[in-house]
């Protein structure tokens, strides 16, 4: 859904940063799977999705990640790391 409308990237990047803070965590830069078996699960589930079209641009994890940065990923990159 990042790229399906217009992404306000201050106020994503305040919102990451105080996820990051209230959470103690960092958003991964690349971003990375949760877990080595999350690509082929991702892959997997999208094969079986019902419309084509719905799953054309979002086919492979890969892909769909490629959208996420296109859209957000120098929003992230701003945000920077959880700082304690």
């Amino acid at each position: 859904m990042a790229d399906l409308g217009n992404v306000d990237s201050e106020q994503l990047i305040d919102a990451v940063r105080e996820q990051q803070q209230r959470r103690g965590l960092s958003i991964p830069r690349p971003l990375t799977p949760p877990s080595q078996t999350w690509p082929d699960e991702y892959d997997r589930a999208m094969r079986k999705l019902s419309d084509p079209n719905q799953r054309q641009r979002y086919a492979t994890y890969e892909a769909a990640v490629a959208i996420v940065e296109d859209a957000i990923g120098a929003a992230l990159d701003a945000a920077g790391p959880a700082h304690a």
